[in-house]
């Protein structure tokens, strides 16, 4: 923050920003500065338009099929599955692994629950084809049949850790990895 003739001026990762009334408004001076840091960006199949960003200390945006963005979470935006069927859907995480859905392009969202604590940015993928299965790397890897509601944990006993990278296969969604350092673990069945 800087003082200059009565005018205080705020700099952060958020933007530029002054108030001439002791900080009791502010105008955000960003307009045109692209200055956010992303973690995770995903785009739609549906609809090349849409897409779905996390970003450090700016929450999760929206960017509609008619090019509007839409900031729909609050915190540090992180990663991000788009609904393989339907583009207005969305799921998104914060710090954690802390996890939330939209259904309509960022307008609202509801909180999911959380299977246990992952780690700052806690890794999400989208099955290609089917908007209802999900994984995410957690404290292990889990699996959601119904859009996020309810989760398997499909590495019990086999991944204690929390998971840095989780990547599903697009061919055959039977192959899952997921790495912690320098461990990678596989399985070529589903978890089973």
């Amino acid at each position: 923050m800087e003082w200059v003739n009565g005018t205080i001026y705020s700099s952060s990762d958020g933007g530029i920003y002054k108030s001439i009334n002791r900080g009791g408004d502010w105008t955000d001076l960003s307009s045109g500065l692209g200055i956010r840091q992303f973690y995770r960006i995903s785009c739609a199949k549906t609809d090349a338009n849409v897409i779905v960003t996390g970003a450090q200390d700016n929450g999760s945006s929206f960017r509609r099929s008619t090019g509007a963005w839409v900031d729909w979470l609050g915190a540090d935006g992180m990663d991000n599955v788009i609904s393989p069927t339907n583009a207005a859907v969305s799921i998104g995480t914060s710090q954690y692994g802390s996890i939330y859905k939209t259904t309509n392009s960022g307008g609202s969202y509801s909180g999911l629950t959380r299977p246990n604590t992952g780690n700052w940015v806690t890794p999400l993928v989208g099955h290609p084809t089917s908007a209802d299965t999900i994984w995410g790397g957690w404290t292990g890897v889990f699996r959601s049949s119904n859009g996020g509601t309810s989760w398997t944990n499909i590495a019990s006993g086999v991944i204690t850790v929390t998971v840095d990278v989780l990547e599903v296969s697009k061919a055959n969604t039977r192959y899952i990895w997921a790495t912690k350092g320098t461990t990678i673990y596989r399985t070529t069945n589903g978890g089973s």
